[in-house]
């Protein structure tokens, strides 16, 4: 039979839309072995020219135990079997010897058409957490892989999963979450190896040159890659927790702690980040470790006079002043779970059960008043009797910014004793 050649189809068939052909031999019987009976033979055989039916004819690559069946790419010598050729010879007067011959072909790897490949790929979906890596909820990033199927002449060929192909990474372009609403940026690289680091079916069988938008193939590794448009990262949740919080009376509405007139407060001091709701500890929540230190958080009262248990504090939650960060998270309340509510496009926790302690005042008597004994208790300043609203005053300091603070000027002030003291 002549060389055998066709391009990979997925089969182990002869392609038959060549019919095979080659030259004919004959064999006589013992008895019959003359050169007269051999020129008599091959004259017939040339002027009869016997024909096949090749679609009763049947031609196969095979492996080398010459029986498997083989339809990869490459070289096949002495490997193409034909059978059935007693019924394909289409003239009664001969009789074949036998009814296998084994022939050589070869199987070309197939050049596709972009349309042909599809290496399928579901939505992924991860919560945040500063990687590009994707991941899956219960799974594994390759279990977004539903598919790798090519078009061989109109029958598609499906091919299985850690079987022809393996998924040797999957990341997002982008970690953060505002870069990942349902269209981020996601590559799937498969390896096309096998485990052991020899080529699979689909290097074996094609070109990997046509390839449609969106995929690029390393011929060095052995790798396809796919980018699609469908990555959602979602916010990470994060519990804030605060404390009820006390001052002494500053005429301000800073946030202070600590004894006598206190300090500010720290971002860290005002609120704590974590991953724990009501002391249990939630999967998938609290700040990525390059987060922890990134507080900055600020507090006020909601009005500066003083009062005990109902002072109202917001806490404006940040947990970074770079909105690209603090973006990958949604606050919540450390001790309902409810969500923080976003006031003017910030994160306000309020409590409404602070203290502002009152500020002592002190006051002083005037010095250095005296009269001469005139037999009643009246003070005078100058011979003259002192008025209402004179003899007191504030210490000084303890007044706060510019609050304007007077006494009740309708005291009066007389002498405990009407007698005359050394």
């Amino acid at each position: 039979f002549n060389y055998a050649q066709k391009t990979y189809d997925g089969t182990s068939a002869v392609d038959k839309s060549m019919p095979p052909s080659g030259t004919w031999g004959y064999t006589l019987k013992p008895h019959d072995e003359s050169a007269d009976m051999r020129t008599k033979v091959q004259t017939l055989l040339n002027n009869e020219h016997p024909t096949l039916n090749t679609a009763v004819l049947t031609g196969t690559y095979v492996g080398e135990n010459g029986t498997t069946p083989q339809s990869d790419a490459g070289e096949y010598t002495d490997r193409v079997k034909y059978s059935n050729i007693q019924a394909a010879l289409q003239d009664s007067n001969y009789k074949m010897v036998s009814d296998t011959r084994i022939g050589s072909g070869k199987i070309d790897k197939r050049t596709f058409n972009a349309a042909d490949l599809n290496l399928n790929v579901a939505a992924a979906r991860k919560t945040y957490d500063g990687t590009t890596l994707v991941k899956k909820a219960g799974g594994k990033a390759e279990d977004y892989i539903t598919g790798l199927t090519m078009n061989l002449g109109g029958t598609p060929k499906t091919y299985v999963k850690n079987t022809d192909y393996s998924l040797k990474s999957a990341t997002y372009a982008n970690p953060n979450v505002s870069a990942n609403t349902g269209t981020g940026s996601v590559t799937y690289t498969i390896s096309l190896k096998k485990s052991d680091g020899t080529n699979g079916s689909l290097l074996n069988n094609y070109e990997f040159t046509n390839l449609p938008t969106g995929y690029s193939f390393d011929a060095a590794n052995g790798t396809l890659s796919r980018t699609v448009a469908n990555g959602t990262i979602d916010k990470r949740k994060v519990y804030a927790h605060v404390k009820d919080v006390s001052k002494i009376y500053n005429a301000d509405i800073d946030v202070r702690g600590g004894s006598g007139n206190g300090h500010l407060l720290s971002s860290s001091e005002l609120v704590t980040f974590d991953n724990k709701l009501n002391g249990t500890a939630v999967d998938d929540t609290g700040l990525i470790e390059a987060h922890k230190s990134l507080n900055a958080t600020t507090a006020s009262y909601r009005d500066k006079t003083a009062g005990t248990g109902n002072k109202t504090v917001d806490y404006t939650l940040s947990i970074d002043s770079d909105p690209a960060i603090a973006g990958n998270y949604v606050l919540h309340d450390g001790k309902t779970g409810a969500a923080v509510p976003v006031v003017s496009g910030k994160n306000v926790l309020t409590t409404t059960t602070n203290t502002i302690n009152r500020r002592a005042l002190k006051i002083q008597t005037q010095a250095g008043v005296t009269k001469a004994f005139d037999n009643t208790d009246v003070v005078k300043v100058g011979n003259a009797p002192s008025t209402t609203g004179q003899g007191l005053s504030f210490v000084g300091g303890d007044k706060q910014g510019s609050d304007t603070v007077d006494l009740n000027t309708t005291y009066t002030r007389v002498y405990k004793s009407k007698n005359a003291t050394k």
